[in-house]
């Protein structure tokens, strides 16, 4: 076996690392990349069984239905202002 092969892969190797610290130090210098989820809020929600919810949530000026179930992918429907101020009013209530 010839020692070229294997310091060709070692080379291979330690510019993946060096590329992979590379990276790795660029995301830690500009987190506001990182994605910022301070409108979002959960006016209600309610359980419909063990494994199904269903919540209303707050993006900004909007109101959505999401639905969520153990085996399937959330559904989301945009909800109409009169019924985000039925629901933020009633949770003032409790």
């Amino acid at each position: 076996m010839s020692y070229d092969k294997i310091f060709v892969v070692l080379i291979f190797l330690g510019l993946l690392m060096a590329v992979q610290l590379l990276i790795y130090r660029k995301s830690r210098k500009f987190p506001e990349t990182a994605i910022k989820a301070k409108n979002l809020k959960v006016l209600s929600k309610i359980t419909l069984s063990g494994n199904v919810e269903l919540c209303v949530v707050a993006a900004g000026n909007e109101a959505f239905l999401v639905g969520s179930s153990k085996n399937c992918s959330p559904t989301i429907k945009p909800l109409h202002r009169d019924v985000i101020t039925e629901v933020s009013e009633d949770n003032e209530n409790d």
